[in-house]
């Protein structure tokens, strides 16, 4: 009877000195197999044969299912409770999108990779640095639309300020041109004007030359004439005087 009581106590202390103790990875403890009830904190990710593994509102399959579908294979879940059945199989207590309850650790392997926390920090981390990039690349793109257009601006006012200095250039030498012909002609018509005035001064005077001539002329011709007359009558009355 001692004998018994014996093989009783040291199985039992076996039993919890293996449950207490088990194996340590990192701060997460490794399940035991028999006889498990402890506080866990490690992660595991569900790698079942049928595909995923059911959450149960207690530990052991005689627990109504939480959840109408399993939770497929390659989530990841952390254990926050290790407690075996009547079978000797652990279960662990988690939770699957905001939903308590327990899950076979049969159907699970221990995830040492990083956490849901992490992955998500992970992603809300590249989520963000992608925002940043797209906000960056915007920006650039705004920036270099905002040059492009500044820069057509300023090659559109410099065409139209050397087009305007162009059409000034032009219209200067027209106006120059015009003023250059206007002058020409005005001091052409003044040199006709002014030969025009000295020819017929010219000719006004040669007139009067003619005239003051001719004036000259005519006493002398009617005085060569009297002449004349007076010797032809003188020789009349010579030739009446000898016949008489």
């Amino acid at each position: 009877m001692n004998l018994r009581k014996m093989i009783v106590a040291i199985v039992i202390t076996l039993i919890m000195t293996v449950s207490l103790t088990g194996l340590v990875y990192g701060d997460a403890y490794i399940p035991t197999p028999v006889g498990s009830d402890y506080a866990a904190d490690y992660d595991v990710i569900v790698d079942a044969s049928d595909g995923g593994v059911n959450l149960r509102y207690g530990p052991g399959t005689g627990y109504d299912k939480v959840l109408n579908n399993m939770i497929p294979n390659g989530e990841i879940l952390h254990v926050t409770w290790v407690k075996s059945d009547s079978r000797g199989l652990d279960w662990g207590a988690t939770t699957y999108n905001g939903s308590d309850g327990w899950i076979c650790l049969t159907e699970v392997t221990e995830y040492t990779g990083p956490s849901p926390e992490e992955i998500a920090a992970a992603e809300k981390a590249e989520a963000e640095k992608k925002a940043a990039e797209e906000k960056a690349a915007a920006e650039k793109a705004e920036a270099e639309k905002k040059a492009a257009e500044e820069k057509a601006a300023a090659e559109k006012a410099e065409a139209e300020k050397k087009a305007a200095e162009e059409k000034a250039a032009a219209e200067k030498a027209e106006a120059e041109k015009k003023a250059a012909e206007e002058k020409a002609a005005a001091e052409k018509a003044e040199a006709e004007k002014k030969a025009a005035e000295e020819k017929a001064a010219a000719e006004k005077k040669a007139a009067e030359e003619e005239a003051a001539r001719k004036a000259a002329v005519t006493p002398m011709i009617l005085f060569v004439i009297a002449l004349v007359i007076i010797a032809i009558i003188a020789a009349a009355l010579v030739l009446i005087k000898k016949k008489q």
